[in-house]
């Protein structure tokens, strides 16, 4: 969580999240929730530079299509559209309408890999 993605989108880059462990939790969600507010999840909570918050799209877009492109693998996965491999989630609601620091707790309703539904069980 202290990487600057707020400089790196102002410049023009792209940037992708990933744990810090044991500075984050692991999980997508958290990473969202974490860039959004900079909020440090350990005690004492404290904000890490906050000049680097960046919005919660570019934060889903660090988690999904930049991080694709970050692997190589944008013209496979990454992004819903035609000849991809239809990776998706379907959460329990919608990160752009959930208050930042609360969207670490949205549940997973739903997952596709490749076009088909897994059991999250």
């Amino acid at each position: 969580m202290t990487q600057p993605a707020g400089d790196f989108k102002r410049a023009g880059g792209k940037f992708t999240l990933h744990s810090d462990t044991p500075v984050s939790n692991v999980g997508p969600l958290n990473y969202v929730s974490e860039e959004v507010t900079r909020l440090w999840q350990l005690l004492p909570q404290k904000v890490l530079g906050p000049d680097q918050a960046v919005t919660v799209d570019d934060a889903l877009r660090a988690i999904t299509i930049d991080a694709a492109c970050q692997t190589f693998s944008d013209d496979k996965v990454g992004s819903l559209e035609v000849g991809k491999q239809a990776d998706l989630v379907i959460l329990e609601k919608n990160p752009r309408q959930t208050p930042p620091a609360e969207i670490r707790n949205i549940k997973v309703k739903g997952a596709w890999v490749d076009g088909k539904p897994v059991n999250l069980n």
